[in-house]
């Protein structure tokens, strides 16, 4: 009945060797654009034939069950002697970032978000971004207290078939004028609804989790939609946990919202109007969007 949970896969421990030569990760941003910068660094390591050495205090350590776990250091990635290597756009894959010898060791920094960098180790990056129990188990139980809580106060039993779709509505800064101006949009209620209805269409018993950094602006824009379900009040470990286990995922902007849909690896619908057409930031993508956004995604 409920979607399902996420847990560490058995990978047989090794002891670990450092290797001759390193890139290491200088991380910027938050959750979302860790999670760039380790898969995509990750995948140009290997493609390189290099080691991956990341802070150990680093985010993502916190969040995540790393296994096996990646090679850590304390100041190691400061040193004078490491090259930085930095692409040109932040939001469209740059093939001269591999224009480097694996001779030395290497920093390597800016956003790297295409999933290009790290289309060929997809599947290690889905066994190392595994959330750690103790969230994954939180969010599944205010999950099943939600749903259970929702159907009885609609006098209804939980279906058997019942489908879960995530929905993340990233507001926040968005709406900011300086975020305007450079080309920041957030998505309205009508791409919300014709997404929702999609799956609608589609299975005869759904439910949509909805997450937001604007939850009073959502729950306006969703009222009277009896399918809903608002999480509120967790941490944002705890609703990306939930995210992740969704079947299926509807998301808004920015990269919390894509890597929760990525994880959850089901249907995922994207604002395809996410940037303002000639701007800033628009100039950060290429041309038709490909380098960030999966093929098999689905634009509205």
């Amino acid at each position: 009945m409920y979607p399902k949970v996420h847990s560490p896969i058995a990978v047989r421990e090794e002891v670990l060797k450092w290797p001759q030569h390193t890139l290491c990760i200088y991380f910027e941003g938050g959750l979302g654009n860790h999670l760039f910068q380790y898969a995509s660094a990750y995948g140009i390591a290997k493609s390189k034939g290099m080691g991956l050495v990341i802070d150990r205090r680093s985010y993502i350590l916190t969040l995540f069950d790393m296994r096996p776990p990646p090679l850590t250091y304390n100041h190691v990635c400061e040193c004078s002697r490491r090259k930085v290597i930095v692409e040109e756009k932040p939001c469209r894959f740059d093939p001269h970032v591999y224009d480097f010898k694996p001779n030395r060791d290497y920093r390597i920094r800016n956003f790297l978000q295409s999933w290009k960098y790290f289309e060929n180790v997809i599947n290690d990056i889905r066994q190392q971004y595994v959330i750690r129990q103790p969230f994954m188990d939180k969010g599944t139980e205010i999950l099943r207290q939600s749903v259970a809580r929702h159907y009885g106060d609609i006098g209804d039993v939980v279906p058997d078939d019942l489908v879960f779709v995530g929905l993340h509505v990233r507001r926040g800064d968005y709406i900011k004028k300086v975020k305007k101006l450079y080309g920041y949009r957030t998505a309205p209620k009508h791409y919300i609804f014709r997404s929702m209805q999609y799956f609608r269409d589609r299975y005869p018993h759904v439910i949509f989790i909805v997450c937001s950094n604007d939850m009073k602006w959502t729950k306006t824009a969703l009222e009277g939609k009896n399918d809903a379900i608002f999480m509120t009040g967790n941490e944002r470990e705890v609703d990306f946990a939930i995210l992740t286990s969704m079947n299926h995922s509807i998301t808004t902007v920015g990269t919390f919202s894509w890597w929760s849909a990525f994880l959850a690896n089901g249907t995922v619908i994207y604002f395809r109007h996410f940037v303002v057409p000639n701007s800033q930031l628009r100039n950060e993508f290429s041309a038709d969007f490909s380098d960030f956004f999966l093929h098999h995604w689905i634009p509205m």
